[in-house]
């Protein structure tokens, strides 16, 4: 029996398409929350970067990702102030991650792209650019805008930070 390949874009694409509606799926319940309005400045903590900023920061490391992969300049976006805003600026970036050229990103992944880091990390190719900056970033914001939801007494559990794994699951 011969097993499918994996390829880079196996890898880098489909969890940002995931983390992408899981983290629409966490917007459409903050909308619907009694308080939805004081949501996108909401903080984990009095020192913590706020709601707003996470989504942003979310969807801005997806769409970096998607632009080092496809070898095209990086789109960078104004900070988000609404719902819409978020949810404009997220189905862009995921409407890019859909029609992305699979074979363009697997046969140039690898490709050598010195870049250091303020943190001093040199990153050699688009391939750990991505598994080793964009995709932890992506999950944490993602985590984060799960976290200050919580906190802030919007009703999720496991399946709404889980639920773009099981959509993507189920209509692949």
């Amino acid at each position: 029996m011969d097993l499918p390949s994996y390829s880079i874009y196996d890898g880098t694409f489909h969890p940002a398409k995931v983390a992408l509606i899981s983290l629409n799926h966490l917007l459409m319940k903050a909308e619907g929350h009694v308080n939805a309005a004081t949501l996108l400045t909401a903080k984990l903590y009095a020192d913590s970067k706020p709601f707003k900023f996470h989504v942003h920061q979310a969807i801005q490391k997806a769409e970096e990702m998607l632009a080092k992969l496809t070898h095209r300049p990086s789109t960078i976006f104004d900070p988000m102030q609404s719902f819409f805003e978020m949810h404009s600026t997220s189905a862009q970036v995921l409407g890019g991650l859909n029609i992305a050229n699979r074979s363009v990103v697997t046969e140039r992944g690898e490709d050598t792209e010195l870049g250091i880091w303020p943190n001093g990390l040199t990153v050699s190719n688009r391939v750990e650019f991505a598994n080793g900056v964009s995709l932890p970033n992506i999950f944490y914001h993602l985590t984060m805008v799960f976290e200050i939801l919580c906190k802030e007494g919007v009703p999720l559990d496991e399946e709404d930070f889980n639920d773009g794994f099981l959509f993507l699951h189920h209509h692949e």
